[in-house]
């Protein structure tokens, strides 16, 4: 109950400012080094380690670990001497919401790019020429730095000044690494070679089934037991054991 109020407090708190309280779960790894250590601050090293001043996509950044809400049993995994533990806990997050009015310093003007605003901790902030007073300000070439012309006169927006702004979008770029042109060429080879070994696996089956029916023809129809009976059987059993490893074990391998 009193971690409910405390969460509620803390959800009054941050509701509707940029910093906010979010919840993990995840598995921990403790190495070995980290044995004398208390379990909770082995952990907190290692939550801050991991997340600390790291985006999480569709999430925000996370700034620092705020508590842990429970930490259950440790496992240790064969080859690893390490502790992995389960652990769920809430990080301050930084992540404003639309509408809501901050505060930085210009780090750099450009006139296709716009204004680039840092607040010290977090520096990807961009404000696109469209969201800069469009009717009124223009960029100064000699400067370097955008200019609103107001009624009382020009104001420059200098390098390094303080300037406030409101929040109109938030963007999260995925920068997990694609295959491109050679993965997607690698992918359509992959599955040209299954479906030639598969294909010529079913031909073998077929072709074997067909040499060991006429041998099986040349011993029982005609009661015959020739060279050529024995050869059709042989190569009938060759071709339709070639023919299974082609279309069940091979495969099995590839996809494993």
């Amino acid at each position: 109950r009193e971690r409910e109020r405390e969460s509620s407090r803390a959800g009054g708190l941050y509701r509707n400012v940029m910093f906010k309280l979010v919840e993990f779960k995840d598995v921990v790894r403790i190495p070995p080094a980290d044995f004398g250590k208390d379990i909770s601050v082995a952990l907190i090293d290692e939550i801050n380690k991991k997340y600390a001043n790291k985006v999480v996509h569709k999430v925000g950044l996370c700034i620092a670990l705020h508590d842990l809400l429970g930490v259950r049993d440790s496992f240790i995994f064969p080859g690893d001497g390490a502790s992995h533990v389960q652990v769920s806990f809430r990080m301050v997050v930084f992540r404003p919401f639309i509408g809501e009015v901050l505060t930085g310093v210009v780090r750099s003007c450009s006139e296709r790019d716009g204004i680039s605003v840092s607040m010290n901790f977090f520096e990807d902030i961009v404000i696109p020429p469209e969201h800069l007073f469009p009717k009124e300000s223009s960029f100064s070439e000699e400067e370097r730095v955008w200019m609103w012309e107001s009624t009382s006169g020009a104001l420059n927006i200098d390098m390094h000044s303080k300037i406030r702004f409101r929040v109109v979008d938030e963007v999260f770029v995925d920068v997990t690494p694609h295959a491109g042109g050679l993965g997607c060429f690698l992918l359509l080879f992959s599955l040209f070679s299954l479906f030639s070994l598969v294909s010529f696996g079913f031909f073998g089956v077929s072709f074997g089934l067909l040499l060991g029916f006429f041998g099986v023809i040349g011993f029982v129809w005609f009661r015959l037991v020739s060279l050529v009976a024995l050869v059709a059987l042989g190569w009938g059993f060759f071709w339709v054991s070639l023919g299974f490893c082609s279309v069940v074990v091979l495969p099995f391998f590839y996809f494993a």
